[in-house]
């Protein structure tokens, strides 16, 4: 397995990205070969934290209701937040 430094903040932007848009953390993982808790330190914002201000600030220019409701979660968590203005979309 790789450590969570061979992670590069590309990888760790794709990997915010994956997981916002529904996909297992066991498929993330198995793409990067990186052990779950990196995933979980990089969806926290403990490492790369650049990749989740990054994640945010693309959110923001895109789909900005929901953006502020997922900054304010320190983990997002699928299909739970709902953005009003795309009600059709599965998050």
């Amino acid at each position: 397995m790789m450590s969570e430094c061979d992670l590069t903040p590309e990888e760790a932007l794709d990997c915010c990205f994956r997981y916002f848009n529904g996909e297992k953390v066991r498929s993330i993982h198995s793409k990067y070969d990186v052990d779950p808790r990196r995933l979980y330190e990089v969806l926290d914002g403990q490492t790369h934290p650049e990749a989740r201000q990054e994640f945010l600030r693309q959110m923001k220019l895109s789909k900005p209701t929901l953006a502020e409701s997922l900054k304010r979660q320190r983990r997002w968590r699928r299909g739970k937040a709902i953005d009003p203005q795309h009600p059709q979309l599965p998050f």
